[in-house]
């Protein structure tokens, strides 16, 4: 068995000798492999891979940093050519304005007013002489029949009223500031044919009217700066005689400006002002400030509710006086929210008010601390009352502008709501309307607009007579000459824009405020009876123009 069973154990182990081999082999060939010298060989290689990628992706940044520079430079040089064309554009929009006003305003007129005027200085018996300052006829004493009193020779009268009226009848398109010369001048020849009595030693007329007629190629130039509040100024308003100013602020105050006592200060040339007198009654901000037809009350409303009332000082008031209890009559209590608006009604002698509450009151303007004698919108019908003004060409009736994008024009004596308007007509969401103004002569209502837009409606129609994209930003103020003539408007683009109401195209335009939390322009104004115009703004400043 021994004999059997050895060459069968000895083939079996024959048998996995080899396998064992195979196996040895196998793990020697894969120690030989990973061995030392094969691992740094490998570690050189992919080093000299990574650095070739990286030296090609730093190629690929090189290249891609150059073309961001180019494009960089392509849109610099982009928008440097924007605001070279932006500007070019608006010099030949003003020239194109200047251009087109004085050709089609000022050289039929003047020619005509000039004959008129040359002729009423040959009747006189005057030489005229002319320069580039003034036009003025010189009076020859000589020629002076004795003593003042002019002989006038009728055919000559007769055949400048003939030549009027052919003029008149070839000049129907005129507009009505030339009208009003040659008509004054008119009535002066015919006052002259009654042998006026005229002073030798006084200026003479003729040259006044044309240096009036001068005022038709008037540009407005800034004339000084109020610096006396120490917050936003909401409100303006002017003395209807006097070259007073009154100016309403977020510092809780409001304050007096004297126009005609400037001084020139020590370190630039312009003008300073000091307020003549300050108003101190409110508790919070002034929002409003109208003052009434005669000049001698003055109502402010503010964030407080009240609307306060006060006498006008003296024009000759010292700041430094001391406190006069007289000047504060009292407050008109009534609104629960703040007073965004306030109008004078001066033939009903009459106030009005608009306020955040949602209502619109009426007050007797002549008694103080009485209450309302009525209100309007009391259910909040048409929304939050924004401005408020009375219609010009109707004093019975007033024209509010409500959040909702609605203008209501309401009844004073019936209290009821005449007409609806509704400033979103063109588009299908509501515009919200920062100022409704009302034109002095003609039933048409103006509003300024959040989307950039003055309109213009018919107080007869309700319909959008025009509508007009007046500046960059936010249109937030609005005012009217006292002739409808012009048009003032103010902006958050920090722009002033003067506008004429015959074509309604912009005469002149200039930068008045600096921005302040995104505000700017608040409140402008138009002095009744001279020759002024001022802006209030968010920077605390209040501009005055001449």
């Amino acid at each position: 068995m021994d004999e059997q069973a050895g060459p069968g154990v000895f083939l079996s182990s024959c048998g996995k000798v080899p396998q064992q081999d195979e196996a040895a082999v196998g793990g020697e060939a894969a120690r030989a492999r990973y061995n030392v010298p094969e691992i740094l060989r490998y570690m050189q290689h992919e080093w000299a891979r990574f650095e070739l990628e990286r030296a090609r992706w730093d190629v690929e940044r090189a290249e891609l940093q150059t073309q961001v520079s180019l494009l960089q430079g392509e849109r610099r040089g982009q928008q440097n050519l924007r605001r070279d064309m932006l500007r070019r554009i608006k010099m030949l929009e003003y020239t194109l304005s200047r251009e087109r006003y004085t050709h089609t305003h000022t050289p039929n007129g003047v020619s005509w007013i000039r004959r008129i005027l040359t002729t009423i200085v040959r009747i006189l018996g005057c030489d005229w002489v002319s320069n580039s300052q003034s036009l003025w006829p010189v009076v020859d004493e000589g020629r002076g029949p004795g003593g003042g009193a002019w002989q006038v020779d009728q055919r000559i009268i007769s055949q400048l009223k003939e030549e009027y009226r052919k003029e008149r009848r070839g000049r129907k398109g005129m507009n009505s500031k030339q009208h009003y010369y040659l008509s004054l001048s008119l009535s002066l020849s015919l006052s002259l044919s009654l042998s006026l009595s005229l002073s030798l030693s006084s200026p003479s007329l003729p040259g006044q009217l044309l240096l009036c007629g001068e005022t038709l190629l008037k540009t407005w130039k800034h004339k000084v700066t109020l610096r006396g509040h120490l917050d936003a100024l909401h409100g303006l308003t002017f003395h209807p005689v006097e070259p007073l100013l009154l100016s309403a602020a977020a510092d809780h105050t409001l304050k007096l400006w004297n126009l005609h006592k400037t001084t020139p200060t020590k370190k630039c040339a312009a003008l300073d002002l000091e307020p003549i007198y300050t108003f101190r009654a409110h508790s919070g901000a002034v929002l409003s400030v109208t003052m009434s037809s005669t000049g001698e009350q003055i109502f402010s409303g503010g964030v407080d509710g009240t609307i306060q009332s006060w006498n006008t000082p003296s024009l000759n008031t010292d700041p430094y006086d001391p406190y006069e209890p007289s000047v504060h009559q009292g407050a008109l209590c009534g609104h629960s929210d703040a007073v965004w608006g306030l109008v004078y009604c001066a033939p009903h002698r009459r106030l009005l008010s608009c306020s955040a509450d949602g209502t619109l009151r009426l007050w007797d303007a002549s008694a103080t601390s009485s209450p309302a004698l009525a209100t309007f919108n009391q259910r909040g019908e048409l929304g939050i009352p924004s401005s408020l003004d009375v219609v010009g060409s109707e004093p019975d009736h007033m024209v509010t502008s409500f959040s909702t994008g609605h203008i209501g024009l309401f009844n004073l004596e019936t209290q009821q709501l005449v007409l609806k308007m509704d400033s979103h007509a063109t588009s299908d969401t509501p515009c919200r309307i920062n100022r409704v103004l009302s034109h002095p002569t003609v039933p048409i209502t103006i509003t300024a607009q959040e989307d950039r837009h003055i309109q213009f409606f018919d107080n007869n129609t309700g319909k959008v007579i025009h509508s007009m994209l007046a500046h960059l930003d936010a249109v937030t103020c609005l005012a009217v000459d006292p002739n409808g003539l012009y048009l003032l408007s103010g902006s958050h683009d920090c722009s002033v824009r003067l506008w004429t109401m015959e074509t309604r195209t912009c005469l002149q335009e200039f930068s008045a405020h600096r921005k302040k939390f995104h505000e700017s322009i608040h409140a402008v104004a138009f002095h009744p009876t001279q020759c002024y115009i001022a802006s209030a703004g968010a920077d605390a400043l209040a501009k005055v123009f001449v």
